[in-house]
């Protein structure tokens, strides 16, 4: 009888057991389907970090991410605001991490480099050619040359930037009888009456120039500078670092000179970048600052009112120009556009959202429309009333076809920027007095070919 009951105790628990396997495979087979239910009617997740370098124009950005979720409600971007400055060294240590972002917000300027990390997705591989063939369509020809990097597409840019450009203030310039023969402010052409309007617009509580040095973008304006004085920085073959020549110490010497010899600059330039340095000028502490195209944008940031008196000219150039090659009178990129990354998870949906970005109707406010001190990089953008206004200079040159004549796209090679950073500590040097002009120069060539020499 024991032997009778412990058999079937065998039997019952040998059906629990059975039971629950059946009920758990049961289970987990509904929980697989539910979840590839759930993955065909789900919502595609991708992040995106914004780095734009006014708040306008992060805030810009945001009311189009949130238009487009919900005009897409199979995809959801979520923003995160990084710092600009920041960008390229968070963007390295995440690709070193593997904590990449889908998408990215970037300046064309950066992208050998971080193709080179393999950190990029070519868009020409993942959008359909037709798709490429229309916005280059509706593109700026000179504009759309600057987005290729060694035949791939990998941004559709939302603006460009052109430097060196020189921001004057007009009533100043009025008051020192620097005008034209109608009476009109007239901004110095070349660096001897940039100097002479230097000395003679300073004062106790006007500084004549303000110079600025940062990396990266206070580096393009010594860039630009050089390049309209003949200089560049390699060899045709990209292999060997040229701008230790005549058409780069000027440029030094001229910083230099205006810090030291006509002490017409600010206190503390080494220091100064280029939000300092447009603050002052748009606080009327400053008659001039050497800068980019986008001044407006500088006086949003510096809170200056719409009416405050100033205009935007080309940087004076040298004369004669000293440097083996041809003057370039200014240097241009698409300085913020949408990128996707290697660490992307959907590539399709992600392009989706890129095609909505180069669209007129998000392209077109960037000539002023919404966001002002940029230039457009489409055609109906430069055709705008807002850009006309904001910008009839260089609107009348867009128009007989002189705004890019003889510029040069910004340089582009890997190891850009670390070349750029060696500018920017030299130039230090140079500004706080411990090197001379041509030593610097020097030191940058002998520095930057090294990391040249490191990426060949």
């Amino acid at each position: 009888m024991k032997l009778k009951w412990s058999l079937l105790a065998v039997v019952l628990i040998f059906c629990l057991i059975l039971s629950f396997g059946m009920l758990y495979a049961s289970g987990k087979d509904k929980k697989e389907a539910g979840k590839a239910e759930e993955e065909v009617a789900g919502v595609v997740e991708l992040d995106m970090w914004l780095a734009y370098a006014t708040d306008p124009e992060n805030e810009y950005i945001k009311k189009l991410v949130d238009k487009f979720n919900q005009e897409n409600p199979g995809i959801e971007v979520t923003l995160t605001i990084i710092n600009w400055e920041g960008r390229r060294d968070k963007i390295i240590l995440a690709a070193q991490g593997g904590t990449l972002p889908d998408m990215m917000s970037l300046d064309m300027p950066s992208i050998p480099d971080l193709v080179a990390q393999d950190v990029l997705v070519p868009l020409d591989e993942v959008a359909d050619s037709k798709v490429i063939a229309e916005v280059q369509s509706r593109m700026v020809p000179e504009i759309w040359e600057t987005v290729k990097w060694r035949g791939h597409i990998y941004m559709f840019p939302d603006f460009i930037d052109m430097t060196p450009f020189l921001i004057y203030n007009t009533e100043m310039f009025k008051k020192a009888g620097f005008v034209d023969s109608a009476g009109n402010p007239k901004p110095p052409a070349t660096w001897d009456e940039l100097i002479d309007y230097s000395k003679k617009l300073n004062s106790e509580n006007v500084y004549g120039m303000v110079l600025t040095i940062s990396p990266d973008i206070d580096v393009n304006v010594i860039e630009g500078l050089i390049f309209a004085n003949g200089g560049r920085w390699l060899s045709e073959d990209g292999k060997k670092v040229i701008i230790n020549d005549q058409a780069a110490i000027d440029v030094f010497q001229l910083w230099h000179d205006l810090v030291f010899k006509y002490k017409v600059t600010e206190p503390g330039v080494a220091e100064t970048d280029f939000i300092a340095g447009n603050t002052i000028f748009f606080q009327n502490r400053a008659a001039m600052v050497l800068a980019w195209s986008w001044a407006d944008a500088l006086r949003d940031i510096a809170g200056a009112p719409l009416d405050f008196p100033y205009a935007v000219a080309l940087a004076p150039r040298r004369s004669p120009v000293r440097g083996p090659f041809d003057s370039a009178p200014v240097l241009f990129a698409p300085y913020t556009g949408q990128v996707i990354t290697t660490n992307c998870r959907d590539n399709d949906a992600a392009m989706k959202f890129i095609e909505f970005m180069a669209t007129d109707e998000v392209l077109v406010p960037w000539g002023g429309e919404i966001i002002t001190g940029r230039v457009p990089v489409v055609k109906d953008g430069f055709e705008s009333d807002a850009f006309k206004k904001q910008y009839p200079n260089l609107y009348k040159m867009y128009k007989n076809g002189t705004l890019f004549e003889g510029g040069l796209s910004l340089p582009m090679f890997v190891g850009k920027t670390a070349c750029e950073k060696i500018v920017y500590e030299e130039m230090q040097e140079v500004l706080i007095g411990s090197k001379s002009p041509k030593d610097a120069v020097a030191s940058i060539a002998e520095r930057a070919q090294k990391v040249i020499d490191k990426y060949q």
